[in-house]
């Protein structure tokens, strides 16, 4: 089961920060206006019986009803509808335009489809759009980036397909944009660079593919969460520099390469989810970050120890996973979270070789290429998808001097120095 993300937190409690509790839908209301604007106010509802519902709900609370209003002037008050996981269906009418004071509209979990009006594009005090878990489909429509104020565009867990438009790439007000569980493609977009006003973006569980592209310019960003997107190359060196990064999650991708010590200047990193990556190498000591209080490294190529700096902080509290990677060390023989490493430091543990072979024959007269006769132990149970290692990413030490072992990228050589009895045993790790 997947586990839950921290940075969806962070965009409910930024969306609770900026309005009051949402609200339940009234009863059923049966209109009968009296004045020729609530007539053509209710036409313009499209049958849509939540929408009124909701209108006469609001206006009830101001001692009103919709059946006499004359004028917008008169729905100057409805500042916020929210409406969320109320199994609404159909959609957003027409009559959304009339609400010129609106600042606040929360729709998400529900039904809603086809067209989104053009009216409410234009409204002019629409900061917050949730439209998340609903039903709509086709291209994100490009006049969300156009709105003269929107802060929040929330439409996560629809069916959008395509790419991102570019006028909300170029959309200097945007501070929150959140589009995960669509349908997009077309590589994670370099103008959102541009986005100067961005702190929190996530784009996860879409196809978009691609490398992550420079993105240092984006001063203000807190959050970034990209799992799930089949995101290829490695993490950028420019990604360090966004001090004020508190979320980072990039796991599930197909990122390589090795994590930069510059992973230290994330001073503000409260979150960082990299694993399930081909990520290589061994772990900077860097996390040097006192707030991190939960770190995702699991399901990589990673080898080595663990560094000062990351037991530090497992020391401190923070829930530190390194499961199914090839670490090793005492440190890590006592952390939790650290099943399928080499945590006794021998290569036996996981690696036997091929075949019935228990022994490998050496000579001076020529090089045993040891690699090509390994094999992973665990694929031979089935009990896990663990590769070898490069053949340069081993440290291969021994325990005589009468075998020279040598590693390259394309094999690890063994030869004898001198003549040996048969049957010698000798210890490679």
């Amino acid at each position: 089961m997947k586990r839950t993300r921290i940075s969806v937190l962070l965009v409910i409690a930024l969306l609770l920060q900026l309005y009051a509790p949402l609200t339940a839908g009234a009863a059923d209301f049966t209109p009968n206006p009296q004045t020729e604007y609530a007539k053509r106010f209710i036409a313009a509802c499209d049958g849509q019986t939540w929408f009124i519902n909701e209108i006469e709900r609001l206006l009830n609370a101001q001692q009103r009803t919709l059946d006499t209003i004359t004028g917008a002037e008169d729905l100057v008050e409805i500042k916020s509808i929210g409406l969320k996981g109320q199994n609404i269906t159909g959609h957003i009418p027409a009559a959304i335009g009339e609400l010129s004071e609106l600042r606040y509209l929360f729709l998400s979990d529900n039904h809603l489809s086809g067209d989104i009006p053009s009216a409410l594009y234009t409204l002019p005090k629409l900061q917050n759009v949730d439209l998340g878990g609903n039903d709509y489909a086709g291209a994100i429509p490009s006049e969300f980036g156009t709105m003269p104020a929107l802060k929040t565009l929330v439409l996560k867990d629809n069916q959008y397909t395509g790419t991102i438009p570019d006028t909300i790439l170029s959309n200097t007000q945007i501070e929150v944009l959140n589009l995960m569980g669509n349908q997009l493609t077309g590589g994670f977009p370099a103008a959102v660079a541009g986005m100067s006003s961005l702190k929190y973006l996530n784009l996860s569980e879409n196809a978009i593919g691609g490398t992550i592209p420079d993105l240092s310019a984006l001063n203000n960003l807190i959050s970034l969460s990209a799992w799930q997107c089949g995101l290829t190359g490695t993490i950028p060196e420019t990604l360090y520099s966004l001090s004020g990064l508190q979320i980072l999650d990039l796991s599930e991708n197909k990122l390589e390469g090795e994590i930069s010590a510059g992973i230290a200047n994330l001073a503000d990193l409260q979150y960082l989810a990299l694993d399930t990556n081909p990520l290589r190498g061994v772990l900077p000591d860097a996390f040097t970050q006192t707030a991190l209080t939960e770190i995702h490294l699991e399901n990589t190529y990673l080898r080595g120890f663990v560094p000062a700096t990351l037991k530090a902080r497992h020391d401190a509290g923070a829930k530190v996973y390194l499961n199914n990677n090839y670490m090793t060390g005492a440190v890590l023989k006592d952390m939790p979270n650290n099943s399928g490493n080499f945590t006794d430091g021998a290569a036996s543990e996981q690696h036997q070789l091929a075949g019935t072979r228990s022994t490998v024959t050496v000579s001076k007269d020529g090089t045993v290429n040891l690699y090509a006769l390994l094999l992973n132990k665990s694929l031979t149970t089935g009990s896990t998808a663990k590769v070898l290692l490069r053949p340069d990413e081993y440290v291969v030490t021994l325990d005589d001097t009468k075998v020279q072992v040598t590693a390259d990228s394309s094999g690890i050589y063994v030869k004898a120095l001198t003549d040996i009895p048969l049957n010698t045993n000798f210890s490679i790790t």
